[in-house]
C-alpha cells in the first residue's frame, strides 16, 4: 500500500498526491513537470538541460555522452525524488488545503476512498 495525500480545493475538486518517490516524474521529466502544472520547475529543468547541453565541450564523442547521461539520469533522480513534494507545495500555493492522508494502492483508489467517505449534502 502507498501513502496519498488529500487535497480539495473548493472549486477545483479534489487531488491525490502520493508521499514518495514519484516514477512519472522520473521518466517523464520536464514533460510531467508541465502536466502537474509546476510551471518554474519545468522552466528551471529546462534551461539546466539547455545550459549544461551547450557547456558540455564536443571534443570526444565518448565523453560527452557519458556527460549527457550522468547528467540526464541526475535530473531524472532529483525529480523523481522531489517531484510530489513539488506538487504538493504548488497545490497548497492554488488554494488547495490537505484534507487528510490515506493508504491505498494507487492515486485512484485512494480518491475513491475519500469520496465514499464523505457525506453527501
Amino acid at each position: 500500500m502507498k501513502t496519498f495525500e488529500i487535497y480539495k480545493h473548493p472549486a477545483l475538486g479534489i487531488q491525490a498526491v502520493k508521499i514518495g518517490f514519484t516514477w512519472p516524474g522520473f521518466f517523464f521529466g520536464v514533460i510531467w513537470t508541465l502536466i502537474c502544472r509546476l510551471w518554474l520547475h519545468s522552466a528551471v529543468i529546462f534551461g539546466a538541460i539547455i545550459l549544461l547541453s551547450t557547456l558540455i565541450p564536443d571534443v570526444k564523442l565518448a565523453t560527452n555522452t557519458f556527460l549527457n547521461a550522468a547528467i540526464s539520469l541526475g535530473l531524472s533522480i532529483i525529480i523523481g525524488m522531489n517531484g510530489n513534494q513539488w506538487r504538493r507545495d504548488n497545490l497548497t500555493k492554488r488554494g488547495f488545503e490537505k484534507v487528510t492522508t490515506i493508504e491505498a494502492d494507487n492515486k485512484d483508489a485512494a480518491l475513491g476512498v475519500f469520496c465514499g467517505g464523505q457525506q453527501k449534502v
